[in-house]
């Protein structure tokens, strides 16, 4: 998981991303419509967060 200006996110967008968790299963329906609308696959935790995973 890096943030999207690359650098290694700290303890507060960890911490953030950790807490939009808890907005997926509120939301599943639309969580699931921004995961195909979203080019890079962001799920709200990750925009929440400014965060992107990368996969190796």
């Amino acid at each position: 998981m890096v943030r999207l200006d690359g650098r290694t996110p700290g303890r507060l967008e960890s911490f953030e991303r950790f807490v939009g968790y808890a907005q997926v299963p509120a939301s599943l329906l639309t969580a699931l419509l921004d995961l195909w609308r979203d080019p890079n696959r962001r799920l709200p935790h990750d925009r929440l967060s400014g965060t992107l995973v990368i996969r190796r």
